[in-house]
């Protein structure tokens, strides 16, 4: 395998579990068992084989030029010494500037700071994390930073500083970063250039952008196929039918067993390394359509969740207005017919009853008063024809009554 990680950047080391990431950064270090043979070329760093140097001459480099961000933090620091005389062993009389102390606080460390007495397990998981990253990357101001899935223990509000610390670090610091992962979606955030490993080889390189929208390597492709947020909601996760056990003993392509597109040339010929453009793939099929695994966009850096919608009125409790109907299209209106009086003229009034004791019979009042009149009082009521009553407002030619004068009647109804 063969890559660069060049300066002020962050190149990304992505696989399943037993690829070989971890001992990527192990050998870099030289921090590989005895047993273990360098098979590579050469490590180049800075003009100088690592892999060539004495122990002697590493211990001068690991450290000052090449920091290490192990997985678990709580490897890297003393339980039983407090926080702040881990941090004058590494920092020395550096912590003590004004300069070095913002940044520490700028990244999040400001509770260590306030408590230098207290021991690591009085600190959060992520308040570690970033201690341990402070200490990698100031103590002797680094060129090159192994970060070994630094955020797999962390969840996801306290990953999110982290992966902002270490962004903030390359800008200021301009130190190159190693990121060794095995999450897609963090990737995809912090990176500019993206290896895949498989079997202990380097299947394919290319930068972030096109690693997933245009993923060449068929185990690349099926990374990406395996994420939640390429698989349609309707659709169950499409798995990488069986394992990486012993792929790096194959003679052939060591993911020529669970490659859909294997030929006979897999399985018996290793490929070679061809460039297409700005990536790099060792395949012999390279770039084989796979109809079944679509490409996607690149991640943005920051994912913003929408808020949900509100309940409709109805499903809170209150009554949802009745929608309104259509507007009618405008009709001409019909005149409204006058009233016409009546022909014969009104009857007068009967004479007034002579005085005298009251009778039994006495003649019903022509005009009674309505009986639930509006204002309407006890008293005298005057008798005679009343006017016509003005027609309502709601009222249409259509629906207004016509009005008729009530005759009263006859004073002498035997009279003939």
């Amino acid at each position: 395998m063969s890559f660069d990680v060049r300066p002020g950047e962050i190149f990304g080391l992505v696989g399943e579990s037993g690829s070989g990431k971890s001992s990527v950064c192990t050998a870099v270090m030289g921090l590989l068992p005895s047993a273990a043979h360098v098979a590579a070329d050469g490590i180049d760093f800075e003009g100088r084989d690592l892999a060539r140097l004495r122990d002697r001459d590493l211990r001068r480099i690991r450290g000052r030029r090449i920091a290490l961000v192990p997985q678990q933090p709580m490897t890297s620091l003393a339980p039983t010494t407090p926080v702040g005389r881990q941090l004058r062993w590494y920092l020395g009389d550096r912590l003590d500037d004004p300069a070095v102390r913002a940044t520490l606080a700028g990244i999040g460390l400001g509770p260590v700071l306030d408590r230098p007495r207290d021991l690591p397990g009085a600190f959060s998981g992520g308040q570690l994390q970033r201690l341990v990253i402070a200490i990698a990357a100031l103590s002797h101001e680094p060129a090159l930073l192994l970060a070994d899935e630094p955020t797999t223990t962390l969840d996801a509000t306290v990953q999110a500083h982290v992966l902002k610390l270490f962004l903030t670090l390359r800008e200021e610091l301009g130190l190159g970063v190693l990121y060794v992962s095995h999450d897609l979606a963090v990737v995809a955030r912090i990176c500019d250039r993206v290896g895949v490993m498989y079997g202990g080889r380097l299947v394919e390189t290319a930068p972030v952008r096109e690693i997933f929208t245009n993923p060449r390597h068929p185990y690349t492709r099926a990374l990406v196929a395996a994420m939640p947020s390429t698989t349609p909601p309707d659709e169950p996760l499409r798995p990488i039918p069986g394992t990486a056990d012993g792929a790096n003993l194959l003679p052939g392509c060591p993911f020529a067993p669970r490659c859909p597109h294997t030929t006979d040339v897999c399985t018996t010929h290793m490929p070679d390394t061809t460039r297409h453009g700005t990536t790099t793939v060792a395949c012999h099929h390279p770039s084989t359509p796979i109809p079944t695994i679509p490409t996607i966009p690149a991640i943005p850096a920051t994912t913003t969740i929408p808020a949900p919608a509100p309940a409709p009125p109805s499903e809170r409790g209150v009554p949802q207005p009745t929608p309104k109907r259509a507007a009618d299209p405008p009709t001409t209106p019909e005149p409204t017919p006058t009233p016409t009086p009546a022909a014969h003229p009104a009857p007068e009034s009967p004479p007034a009853p002579p005085p005298g004791p009251a009778s039994s019979a006495a003649a019903p009042d022509p005009h009674p008063p309505p009986p639930h009149a509006p204002g309407s009082v006890s008293g005298t009521v005057p008798r005679g024809p009343q006017p016509p009553p003005a027609p309502s407002p709601r009222q249409t030619s259509a629906s207004a009554p016509e009005h008729k004068p009530e005759v009263p009647p006859d004073p002498h109804p035997d009279a003939t």
